[in-house]
């Protein structure tokens, strides 16, 4: 029996893990959001998931999806046990739905980008891993795809992500992007959770908007170096010169610049002299006569300076933030999803690195999520009376 309840486990969270996969690319078989969301959150025992793409200069791909489970007690282990020798005994009961979904996906990746793609060599395996504070059983599968991503300009550049667009991270759980140590990365979007040597991740839970993720890398040629290819490229040569002649060109502003500021300091120490020979004649020079400046008078104009800051130039938390400053200190979380036409998924993700921040707290009325700031009191009778 215990056997039998692992089996249907691993089936449906394998389904699911092919649908977060394939939501961007695939129209037709899954929306991106609502289908994952139910299945996240009703479906899936395993404690956390973990979606691992390695990237080759070919544009293929070896992918790693890695469901853990916490295994705190006896039954807990005894259950994972059983589920070892199924998987060890049947693997085929595991790994044919898993493979015929992924197959599904990337014959519909094929069609949405236009570009050939294959899946294969499926595997998988368990095994346990401890940790200081707790031991986890682990049900992995691999496979390759081949076609994930596109390769450009003779395999110096390599987009990556199309077929991943607009899908949803749920809480605990990752998308890792890998590539060769002769790549380099050149642009991502949006911005990863973590960015470490040769990888990006993504942490649930996470909105990807159209056109999301996507990730661009380039190289020298296979088995060259710079120095071999900048002969072949005069566009780089001749950004090269360009960039010497302004770091020329700013050199000698500089230059200029620091004359100027010490023939500047030099008239005015000698317009301070002739002050204070006028002021012992004739009595104090004023400050307009003068032409200084009061430390009143700066303070005002930093802080007129500081108040025209333009939003686009916050972040999603400091615009937050800002908002609830001009709200008194209090307001719902819907509000501040419809001020700036967020979705529900991103709202939550920003609230929540805030309270994680210690920024902000939040508590519910009724089914209303409401934020504040951590001095703000919790009961306002406004609330009850709030949209109605």
């Amino acid at each position: 029996m215990r056997r039998s309840c692992w089996r249907t486990v691993l089936v449906l969270t394998t389904f699911v893990v092919v649908l977060v996969v394939s939501s961007g690319s695939i129209a037709g078989i899954v929306t991106n959001s609502a289908t994952s969301d139910s299945l996240f959150q009703s479906d899936i025992d395993a404690d956390s998931i973990e979606m691992d793409a390695t990237i080759h200069s070919d544009g293929d791909a070896d992918w790693r999806v890695v469901y853990r489970l916490e295994l705190t007690d006896d039954e807990e282990f005894e259950a994972f046990e059983t589920l070892q020798a199924g998987i060890e005994s049947e693997p085929g009961s595991y790994l044919d739905p898993f493979e015929e979904r992924i197959q599904r996906t990337a014959d519909a990746g094929e069609a949405a980008t236009q570009r050939e793609m294959a899946v294969e060599n499926f595997s998988v395996e368990t095994t346990r891993t401890a940790q200081p504070d707790a031991e986890f059983g682990e049900v992995v599968f691999r496979f390759e795809w081949a076609g994930f991503a596109a390769v450009q300009d003779g395999g110096q550049t390599i987009h990556a992500g199309d077929a991943l667009d607009s899908f949803f991270l749920e809480d605990q759980t990752t998308l890792t992007l890998r590539w060769p140590e002769s790549y380099q990365l050149d642009s991502h979007t949006p911005p990863a959770t973590t960015e470490g040597e040769q990888r990006l991740t993504w942490r649930g839970p996470f909105d990807f908007d159209s056109g999301e993720p996507r990730v661009v890398l380039h190289t020298a040629d296979e088995g060259g170096t710079d120095a071999d290819v900048l002969p072949a490229t005069p566009v780089l040569l001749l950004a090269l010169v360009v960039a010497g002649a302004l770091v020329a060109l700013w050199l000698v502003a500089t230059q200029r610049r620091r004359e100027t500021e010490a023939e500047e300091v030099a008239d005015a120490e000698s317009g301070e002299k002739s002050a204070e020979a006028i002021t012992g004649e004739a009595g104090e020079v004023t400050a307009e006569e003068t032409g200084e400046v009061t430390a009143e008078e700066t303070t005002d104009e930093d802080s007129a300076s500081e108040q025209e800051i333009p939003s686009e130039l916050l972040s999603n938390e400091e615009r937050v933030l800002a908002l609830l400053e001009h709200h008194d200190g209090r307001m719902k979380q819907k509000k501040v999803a419809e001020t700036f036409d967020w979705s529900a998924a991103k709202t939550s993700q920003v609230v929540s690195t805030l309270r994680e921040q210690e920024q902000v707290e939040t508590f519910r009325i009724g089914r209303e999520n409401v934020l504040t700031f951590p001095d703000v009191g919790l009961i306002d009778d406004s609330d009850s009376a709030d949209e109605e």
